[in-house]
């Protein structure tokens, strides 16, 4: 029965050598090249990086048929938490193998997803994920020294041509009227550039994670409303995602306490989202308090504790995941489906960035979140 309770179930996260956070990363992963339907475009090695991938080409196609198999596999065994470290590398290897032999479906929003799901498959237990900070200092580093070795990023006349030419920038239009659009593009490339430096230095320190992490939000999350959605094939879930492996996930379950008019639904909900019992309900929080979550380090009270019971809530990134998903479906080709997700975006940040909420009235404090 535990054996069929921990596996087999993929909105569970809990019970295999993987940490619960870097589980719930390797399943996103794998559902974000499952809806890209990248198993499909998996093949032999043409115009390889490595010119050794050559003598694996062949006219029966087997080599790409046993990258597809192993992307196959390995997803499935991440989803259902069959042996999920192994499923990560696996799946990981499939991805980078593929991608370093075919020159000209070469994309960075898939190679991110290989190393990500291989990095994850080498760590073990509840350390830290050091490998995976590692490769964000890498990424932004990289990514700013190629910025700094181009002079038209020095200029801003990469930018300024990207987002009069080829992007859906209307904002970058509507600016350009108080701002001429060459030194317009040109702050905005030193932003960047500067802030992919600064995301390197803290990337390689453990203890400047948080900044990090929120300066990562800060950068992709202004260039996705600026874009209005453009997601650059899906780097910024990715990016977004691969966070997840910073979170701090409690080794021992927390109480939350509920007191509120809706008090049997929330408990519903909060049982939905979190099926692991990561967060377990108990009676009622303290008078003053609508919602109480009690655990090491501390109490946290109202929205502080609602923002941390959602974080660590694996239904929450499915349900997001699943719904954005569908709503693509259902919007495919309307650019409705891109002003949707900019709204969703900041709805999210207004619920997660570390404010009091009003109180309306009401007398009450408020633990700030960790």
């Amino acid at each position: 029965m535990t054996f069929i309770h921990r596996r087999f179930r993929p909105w569970s996260c809990t019970g295999t050598e993987l940490s619960p956070n870097l589980l719930l990363m390797a399943k996103l992963l794998a559902l974000i090249l499952l809806r890209g339907e990248v198993w499909h475009k998996v093949g032999d090695p043409f115009l390889p990086y490595l010119a050794g991938l050559d003598q694996l080409q062949s006219s029966s196609g087997w080599f790409g048929l046993l990258l597809r198999a192993a992307l196959v596999v390995g997803s499935l065994s991440i989803l259902f938490n069959v042996r999920p470290a192994t499923g990560c590398l696996v799946s990981g290897t499939a991805v980078i193998l593929w991608q370093f032999g075919d020159t000209p479906a070469f994309r960075n929003h898939i190679y991110i997803c290989g190393c990500l799901l291989f990095l994850a498959g080498c760590h073990r237990g509840d350390g830290e994920a050091w490998l995976i900070r590692w490769q964000f200092a890498l990424l932004y580093a990289g990514a700013a020294l190629n910025k700094l070795l181009q002079p038209d990023w020095w200029s801003g006349q990469m930018l300024l041509t990207w987002l009069t030419q080829e992007l859906p920038a209307g904002a970058f239009r509507q600016l350009s009227r108080v701002v001429a659009a060459p030194m317009l593009a040109q702050a905005m490339s030193w932003f960047t550039i500067i802030t992919e430096v600064v995301l390197a230095v803290c990337f390689l320190r453990r203890k400047w994670i948080r900044p990090a992490v929120w300066l990562v939000l800060l950068l992709h999350g202004a260039m996705f409303v600026f874009l209005v959605g453009y997601r650059f094939g899906h780097f910024v879930e990715d990016i977004l995602v691969g966070l997840l492996a910073f979170l701090a996930w409690p080794t021992v379950p927390l109480e939350l306490r509920v007191q509120v008019p809706f008090a049997r639904q929330l408990r519903r909900l909060l049982r939905f989202l979190h099926p692991d019992d990561t967060i377990r309900m108990e009676g009622t929080s303290t008078p003053g308090h609508w919602l109480e979550l009690r655990g090491p380090p501390e109490t946290q009270t109202d929205e502080a504790a609602l923002r941390t019971s959602l974080l660590l809530a694996p239904g929450f990134y499915l349900s997001l995941f699943l719904g954005d998903w569908l709503l693509e479906r259902l919007l495919v080709g309307l650019n409705l489906y891109r002003y949707v997700s900019v709204g969703a975006a900041l709805a999210l940040l207004a619920i997660f960035i570390p404010v009091p909420w009003p109180r309306f009235g009401r007398q009450s404090r408020a633990n700030p979140p960790r």
